[in-house]
């Protein structure tokens, strides 16, 4: 290769040329200069390839969990909901149902299960009772967002295994509602526990209180399930003329299960106020009561109360109907031989 140079030149010379010679390329250089050029070609042809397979998995990628993006875009959460609850309980057991549910909307959550003859769930209420939960139809459970405690019953010997269902109710028509299903199984109890004798009062010497002894009972149905209810009703009262007091009331169990153990008081009006504290009285079963008579000196006209359970320990389906009360009134002396007698049994 020649390069040539063209210079000023002085005034006596005419013209100068420079003549460089350079070195050919080899045959070495060449090949080198082709193999990278290769290298380059199969480089770029390879970040292609690599590009396709990027955005390919990308849209496979989106064509599967569409749903979960979309749902991570719109904001309006999961059409599912996740419930965890126990395999199994036994009938009259309360079991917990808690549930996981993502969402932005505003709604409410139910509780559906499908009819099966001698089954059925309850609910607590905030008065301390169980509210019946009615099969078939969705129950909305008010302000829970993530569990509910429900009561199974089940008057059958058999097991039954029963879904249950979890329901959102958004509040926009326009929404979509999300639903989720677990199974459980009720188990029947053992046996149906045989009903206690009550006790009942005998009259012993007036001036003092003595312990009940056994009655005999009304006929009465078995313990079947739920929460025992103790009823208190004053029969009659009276007063002869010669000062006795006399007072008959039932205590009675209008609930659905046995009332177990309880105590009751009877405020008697007396010339010396006395409160008749009563021994530890046996559980009734449902739909059985006891019949009571107070005999008692020193009667004047006044208020009698008579009061069940009244440090409530005694598990209840309602407390209002533990108390009751009648004035009684009659003739009596106006003075007493035995000033300090007490009212007796």
């Amino acid at each position: 290769m020649w390069l040539f140079v063209n210079r000023p030149i002085p005034e006596h010379l005419t013209n100068i040329d420079i003549h460089v010679k350079m070195p050919a390329m080899s045959d070495t250089n060449q090949k080198g200069a082709g193999t990278m050029m290769l290298a380059n070609i199969l480089a770029i042809i390879g970040s292609i390839i690599l590009v396709v397979i990027i955005i390919w998995g990308l849209i496979h990628l989106l064509s599967i969990s569409g749903g979960f993006f979309s749902s991570l875009f719109d904001g309006k959460g999961d059409t599912s909901i996740s419930i965890t609850a126990p395999a199994s309980v036994n009938s009259g057991q309360s079991a917990r149902i808690s549930w996981k549910h993502r969402t932005s909307e505003a709604g409410s959550y139910a509780f559906i299960y499908p009819c099966t003859e001698g089954l059925r769930f309850s609910t607590p209420s905030a008065a301390q009772t169980f509210t019946t939960i009615p099969c078939g139809a969705a129950y909305t459970l008010g302000t829970a967002t993530t569990s509910a405690t429900v009561l199974p019953m089940l008057t059958g010997t058999s097991s039954v295994k029963t879904p249950l269902s979890v329901l959102f109710i958004p509040s926009a028509t326009s929404s979509t509602p999300a639903e989720g299903t677990v199974t459980m199984t009720v188990l029947a109890s053992s046996g149906t526990p045989a009903p206690s004798k009550p006790t009942t009062p005998v009259v012993t010497e007036p001036t003092k209180p003595t312990t009940p002894t056994t009655p005999t009972p009304r006929p009465s149905k078995p313990a079947a399930y739920g929460l025992g209810d103790l009823a208190a009703t004053i029969t009659s009262v009276s007063i002869d003329q010669y000062g006795n007091g006399t007072v008959t009331f039932n205590i009675s169990n209008i609930g659905t299960g046995n009332s177990g153990s309880y105590y009751f008081t009877a405020q008697i009006p007396t010339a010396q106020p006395y409160t008749y504290m009563s021994p530890l009285q046996s559980s009734l079963a449902p739909g059985s009561y006891i019949v009571n008579t107070l005999r008692f000196t020193q009667a004047i006209p006044g208020q009698v109360y008579v009061i069940i359970d009244p440090s409530n320990t005694a598990a209840e389906s309602n407390e209002v109907n533990n108390t009751d009360s009648q004035y009684i009134s009659g003739s009596y002396p106006y003075y007493y031989n035995a000033p300090y007698q007490y009212p007796l049994y």
